[in-house]
């Protein structure tokens, strides 16, 4: 709480949307105080970063177009009180996932959405797999 007063939900809101912008819609289950996640978009190719001072291990869940599986639109139309979609995953689509070991597997984006292990440090890149 801010001030204990009807204007701390904006400055809440506010707060998680700069930290989905900063993830770029992704987020750690299982998270405690000292893990970070950070995420830069590079074309199609997603960087995630994890950093925790004490040993972690959790899951990374990926954002899903919300406008289409939620409010049933064609396209995310500017709205009052939108989130907007960042980095979002296709339940029916490929994707290419490399660890910071440089191993790479192919994963629904269904199974990014519900969230795939993962162990602080790590860096994990994320793109369409090649068709």
């Amino acid at each position: 709480m801010v001030g204990g007063a009807y204007p701390d939900g904006n400055w809440l809101r506010t707060v998680l949307l700069y930290t989905l912008w900063k993830t770029q819609g992704t987020w750690v289950e299982e998270w405690k105080p000292g893990v970070r996640v950070g995420a830069d978009r590079n074309g199609h190719a997603l960087y995630v970063t994890l950093e925790s001072a004490e040993p972690w291990t959790g899951r990374l869940r990926f954002d899903h177009a919300r406008h289409r599986r939620v409010l049933n639109l064609s396209r995310n139309y500017v709205r009052l009180n939108e989130w907007p979609d960042w980095y979002v995953v296709d339940g029916n689509t490929l994707y290419e996932v490399t660890g910071a070991s440089g191993r790479e597997q192919t994963l629904l984006g269904s199974d990014l959405k519900d969230g795939v292990p993962v162990s602080a440090p790590a860096r994990v890149m994320v793109r369409p797999a090649q068709q």
